[in-house]
């Protein structure tokens, strides 16, 4: 590899360790729920703000709560993986002359379908994030109202 694309690989290292390392070292996930049950107290926390109720009384709500936790997760599991994906391209797409499938495709058509991948991508993430807290956003309404 040339030194005029060793920026490349650096500029992928750090993008992507910067997020492994929030997500795995410091359990970073975009939505702000924590919740944990003991002896029958169900102890939550969201934005920064604490409260505890009754685990027995609001069993359907702390499960839902649950569900929609683990769906943020797996979302933002799936975007960790296509970023993964689809950094490269997008770094190759400023060196035209070392780009992936450049004997086969155009430069237009290359940076063109790499943009609207990550158009595309990225309107489906988003609306999933904005949907999911939505929802988390209803039931913690809900659980603050019962308290």
């Amino acid at each position: 590899m040339s030194k005029k694309l060793l920026w490349i690989p650096v500029v992928y290292a750090i993008v992507m360790g910067t997020i492994l390392v929030a997500t795995i070292g410091f359990s970073f996930t975009p939505v702000p729920y924590e919740h944990s049950i003991e002896n029958n107290t169900w102890k939550v926390e969201y934005k920064g703000e604490t409260w505890e109720t009754s685990a027995e009384e609001h069993v359907n709500e702390a499960l839902r709560a649950s569900v929609i936790s683990n769906r943020e997760k797996e979302q933002w599991t799936r975007d960790i993986v296509a970023i993964g994906a689809l950094l490269p391209f997008i770094l190759f797409a400023f060196h035209k002359n070392y780009r992936p499938f450049r004997n086969k495709v155009p430069y237009k058509w290359y940076t063109g379908i790499t943009a609207a991948v990550v158009v595309l991508y990225s309107i489906f993430s988003i609306t999933t994030h904005v949907d999911i807290h939505t929802e988390l956003q209803e039931t913690i309404d809900y659980l603050r109202e019962t308290t």
